[in-house]
């Protein structure tokens, strides 16, 4: 299941996260984040999932935008929305 819900509501909210930074771990499941994320207090329609890519993609992901940031080593195969492939993000970082 979800193992971990961050709300951006502000730059504020997002500097954090990158100074605290995320942790990951024990496989992508996206069994019923949908459904969580339909019952929260304030409904979303866009979402970033940071994974390796190695999961079974969600099939009604009906109002939902999807960013899929995908870790170095994995794949962006069968991934639908915006995807973000960390290490060809990185390197175009860098060379710029």
């Amino acid at each position: 299941g979800v193992r971990q819900k961050i709300e951006i509501r502000n730059r504020r909210d997002f500097k954090k996260i990158l100074d605290t930074g995320i942790q990951g771990g024990g496989g992508t499941a996206l069994a019923n984040l949908f459904d969580e994320v339909r019952e929260m207090r304030q409904p979303y329609n866009a979402m970033i999932i940071m994974t390796d890519g190695y999961l079974t993609p969600p099939e009604n992901v009906t109002n939902f935008h999807i960013t899929w940031v995908v870790t170095p080593g994995g794949t962006t195969t069968g991934l639908k929305g915006t995807v973000v492939n960390m290490p060809d993000y990185m390197h175009t970082k860098a060379a710029a």
